[in-house]
This record gives C-alpha cells, structure tokens and sequence, in this order.
C-alpha cells in the first residue's frame, strides 16, 4: 500500500550494503546459491540485512534490508551522454516480509522534445484511496507508532462529538505487527471537535500511520 520512489527501488541495495559493510568490518565471502535454477552469489544475513548477487553478470539479483526485499528480475542499459552506459532494473518486484507490495518494469528513452500528452492524468484514472497531503482536521494530541517499526499502515478513525476516538479498524497495512500498532496509535489520538453550525458532530477519516513522518497522509473527514 505504500507509494515508492524510484530512488528507493534503485537504491535500497546501497542501504543494505553499508550496513553490511559496516557490521562485517572487513572482508565478507559470498556464499553460493541456487534460486529457480539461477546461481546467486549472497552476503547471506549480517545485522537483518543481506545482498544477493547474480553469478553470471554480476547485477544485483535481491536486497533484504529490515524485512523489505526487492527482487531484480531484470536489468537494461541507456547511454547516459555524457557519463556513457549505465544499468538500471528494468523489472523488478518489491516485498514487505512475504507481501508483495509492489511489481514494476521500467523502460528509459531520451526525449527530445516532451509532448504535454504524457503529463496529463489518464481520464480513467483513480485513486484506491481519496486521500491528500493537506491536514483536514485538527489534531490535538497525535498518536505514535510505538515499538520501532518500519512501515505505513491505513486506518479508519471514528471520533465522537467530543474529539475522542471511539473506535478503529484497520483498513490495510504492511504487515500485521505495525497495523496493531496504528491502531493503538490512532486510539490515543484526540481531535479537536467538528462544530458544525454550532453543533458539535462526531465524524470518521481514513489515516496513515507511516514511520516516516513525510509519508503521512490523511484522508478529509466524513460527517456521521
């Protein structure tokens, strides 16, 4: 459910690797393995996180860094004037523990000229959920996802006419472990009360909790 930046499918290996590095403090030797049929070459796991490396090119095959896994099924190459060629993953998949969060393919061309075309949102496109980046309500005191984990999961808060929390569901989540943990956060969260027309309303909305504070979204409110 999470929103990635290809900065982060390219380069969670660079992450994995300093870690690795850094914990093994010096010479690490790859070990030999077998997936599919296709021979590996990996760190195995140092400090949760491990790189896997394919024996016959040498690209990166897998990264595993804190349970977040990306698979390199493919990698292609474009002339990048003036640094010459580079390698990109032209299909990869990215997993949270067993959970495919995400699968993609790239494809990188120069462009000349951009045709404003290609900038315009798709007529039949929509979003899974109605959410935005702007606060809609305001929140008094905010919960917080306890116990250090990594991850974003949504849930639905319902607030009573005082600004309480009577209630959450989790709608989805990374994993199960931080979407206990984002209801429990948004039980301890308090709103201030909807007044409408003077008359305090209890309400409903859609929260993100993320353990990155600039993924936060939040969906605008639903008067009950």
């Amino acid at each position: 459910m999470r929103l990635f930046s290809l900065s982060h499918v390219l380069l969670l290996w660079r992450s994995a690797f300093d870690r690795i590095g850094d914990q093994a403090k010096g010479y690490i030797a790859l070990e030999n393995r077998d997936e599919n049929g296709e021979p590996l070459r990996c760190s195995g796991t140092i400090s949760n996180a491990e790189v896997c490396f394919y024996a016959k090119t040498g690209y990166p095959a897998s990264i595993t860094l804190d349970g977040e896994r990306i698979l390199y099924r493919e990698w292609a190459t474009f002339n990048d004037v003036p640094y010459g060629v580079r390698f990109y993953p032209a299909h990869f998949l990215l997993y949270r523990d067993s959970r495919l969060q995400m699968e993609g393919s790239m494809s990188i061309t120069t462009i000349d000229q951009i045709d404003p075309k290609l900038l315009e949102k798709p007529s039949d496109a929509e979003a899974i959920f109605t959410a935005n980046r702007e606060e809609p309500h305001e929140i008094l005191f905010q919960g917080r996802l306890e116990g250090g984990l990594s991850g974003e999961a949504l849930v639905r808060i319902h607030v009573d006419a005082s600004g309480r929390v009577s209630s959450a569901e989790l709608l989805d989540a990374d994993y199960n472990e931080i979407g206990t943990a984002a209801v429990e956060a948004a039980k301890r969260t308090v709103y201030m009360p909807l007044d409408v027309d003077g008359v305090r309303k209890p309400f409903e909305t859609d929260h993100i909790f993320s353990s990155d504070p600039g993924n936060v979204l939040i969906s605008s409110p639903r008067i009950r």
